[in-house]
């Protein structure tokens, strides 16, 4: 729960509450028993000390305190251990940030002043009357007309909209079990190209499902929480999906930033009705998958490792072992419904291969970081780079053309350009070449810029006057 002053439409603070049992101020959670917060044995739960949900403007202090904390080690040889070299480049605390208890101006920012504030509540599954991103202020207003004055006010949510989304695995259009372990990322977008609810494998029963409960990930039937998608898997089912709970996109930022922040801004999926907010187009749903390692055994490692991570946001990741047909399209549904979607992907051609060189000596040796360029029939590109003479990765059906490369310009080593058939679900473990010496010199000092060598001709001509001194 967020709060804002209305005439500035600043943050001002966030409401949590004093937790008596583990000393310590905490974000209140959803208790599924009950409709409200706080609920009626709130003090058992939490103490008889602890606080119920309120701010005087100074929880954000409070909360992160005036330093880092002291965490004792459990080698006693390391008792004398700090904070203080972190300290130093983070500046966590009051004691190390003035701004966050004061303004250059130093009026306090310990204190609510007397003024008209909005309150927002984020909470997974979940929606507020006029508030859809943060900074919006919503219609649940609070005034304090004068200091010491102690305000109440109740915030009303309601109930999203819950997804079910099933996808059925494919390898040349007949139904096939998953080769290998693979991570799962789902995003649901609505027409603004907005994320209004994603999950992973590793994030979906983050403290907010039970095991036993009908909610979450299902690979052909049984619930799986907190691990890969099991190889083998037909169907692959995520029941109720209802916002976002604690989830970074990889697009947007690193779970680094998010643990620095405040608060998490959970949130449940607008649809349509009669409040201020209410969504009326539909939404569009992307999935990825990644191979993490095969069935039985970690090494060795599964085909195009770690391959396929966000494709369409970073290319650079390679595609994955499955492609979507097409996003799928969810038509709208009322706030406190159901909607759901059923689509199949369809397993990507693989293709692995080994790149050699011929060396002075005629004796072949893999090559490292030799580039290989695959076009399209469109025209897009895609790069690869050997590792110790290996490449691999998927590809859609269709044909390309595919350019081996070591240098631009032909140095060291002569290209190998080669038309390239890849059909739906096959796998090909034969593209392996060996470059044949081009006779053109590799280029050495002809890349290092005049400055750099300006530089080091200076730094011994220093060197050698000092001598002699």
């Amino acid at each position: 729960m967020l709060v804002y002053d209305i005439s500035s439409r600043n943050f001002i603070d966030i409401i949590n509450f004093w937790n008596a049992k583990q000393f310590q101020w905490q974000i209140p959670t959803q208790n599924s028993h009950f409709t409200d917060l706080p609920w009626p044995s709130w003090l058992n739960s939490y103490g008889a000390r602890s606080s119920f949900l309120a701010t005087n403007g100074s929880i954000s202090v409070d909360r992160s305190g005036p330093d880092l904390p002291s965490v004792p080690s459990t080698d006693p040889g390391n008792t004398g251990t700090t904070f203080d070299f972190l300290q130093e480049n983070v500046h966590e605390g009051f004691l190390f940030n003035f701004t966050s208890y004061r303004l250059p101006t130093f009026r306090s920012n310990l204190a609510i002043y007397p003024g008209t504030y909005a309150l927002n509540g984020w909470t997974y599954g979940y929606v507020q009357e006029n508030v859809q991103t943060l900074g919006d202020l919503g219609n649940v207003f609070v005034a304090v007309p004068w200091l010491g004055q102690i305000a109440d006010i109740n915030l009303q949510l309601i109930i999203g909209v819950n997804l079910t989304l099933t996808v059925l695995f494919k390898s040349e259009k007949i139904i096939e079990g998953t080769p290998y372990n693979m991570s799962v990322r789902i995003r649901i977008y609505d027409d603004q190209d907005r994320l209004v609810a994603a999950t992973t494998l590793f994030t979906s029963d983050a403290g907010i499902l039970l095991r036993s409960s009908d909610v979450g990930f299902f690979a052909n039937g049984k619930k799986i929480t907190n691990q890969a998608l099991p190889a083998g898997t037909t169907l692959l089912t995520y029941k109720d999906l209802a916002g976002l709970f604690s989830y970074v996109d990889p697009s947007t930022a690193t779970t680094r930033i998010r643990t620095a922040t405040l608060f998490s801004t959970d949130h449940g999926i607008w649809g349509s009705g009669p409040f201020a907010g209410s969504y009326q187009g539909s939404w569009t749903v992307m999935v990825d998958f990644v191979n993490w390692y095969r069935p039985t055994q970690a090494y060795p490692p599964a085909p195009a490792l770690l391959q396929g991570e966000s494709p369409y946001f970073f290319p650079y990741n390679h595609l994955g072992p499955y492609a979507q047909r097409g996003f799928t399209l969810i038509l709208n549904a009322p706030l406190s419904g159901e909607a759901s979607a059923e689509f199949e992907v369809d397993r990507r051609g693989y293709i692995q291969g080994i790149v050699l060189g011929m060396n002075w000596d005629d004796a072949t040796r893999t090559m490292s970081w030799v580039t290989i360029q695959i076009t399209d029939s469109s025209g897009y590109q895609y790069y690869w780079y050997t590792f110790d003479g290996w490449f691999d990765g998927y590809l859609d059906p269709g044909a390309y053309q595919a350019t081996i490369t070591e240098w631009n310009h032909n140095e060291g080593h002569n290209q190998v350009k080669f038309t390239l058939n890849v059909n739906q679900g096959e796998e090909n473990h034969a593209l392996d070449f060996i470059l044949a010496e081009s006779q053109v010199p590799i280029p050495e000092l002809t890349t290092i810029p005049l400055t750099i060598l300006g530089a080091i001709a200076g730094a011994l001509l220093l060197l050698k006057r000092r001598k002699h001194l």
